[in-house]
């Protein structure tokens, strides 16, 4: 930890400093990040987001179980100052959709449970099957570049 972060004088000047902080994307915090937020939050003012499935950042030292940690304390008897808020409701998906989704983390994931599964947050009367209609967007591009030169 760098010294600043040890000294009382840096820490309380930055507790008062910031009268919130919000962290989204939590789950792809590592463990010097995790040592300054708890350096400079209170225990009142700290609001974090995240999502274990989204986590894809292992390659710049994110370490997924700080925030699975945190998510199995919060809302239990052994932090009761903290709240849990499972944000499930999938607004942008179908039901079979996220049917599958469920599927697939529920064969990954160790606690999936039924507050990490995702469920519709609105009713869909549409149709359910349809063949996509496919658009050939190379067709589009300058002729001068050749497909084999696509830097793919």
């Amino acid at each position: 930890m760098p010294f600043y972060f040890e000294e009382t004088q840096a820490q309380d000047h930055y507790r008062k400093k910031f009268e919130y902080i919000f962290i989204d994307e939590y789950q792809d915090t590592n463990i010097l990040q995790e040592e300054i937020i708890a350096k400079v939050a209170r225990n009142n003012n700290l609001f974090m987001v995240g999502d274990m499935k989204q986590s894809i950042y292992k390659f710049r030292l994110a370490e997924p179980e700080i925030f699975k940690r945190k998510y199995l304390s919060y809302g239990s008897a052994e932090n009761e100052q903290s709240t849990k808020i499972d944000l499930n409701q999938n607004f942008r998906s179908k039901p079979l959709i996220l049917s599958e989704i469920n599927h697939i983390f529920e064969n990954l994931m160790e606690d999936y449970d039924e507050d990490a599964m995702l469920y519709p947050g609105v009713s869909y009367d549409g149709p359910y099957h349809y063949v996509p209609e496919v658009k050939k967007w190379w067709t589009r591009l300058p002729s001068m570049m050749p497909m084999k030169s696509w830097p793919i």
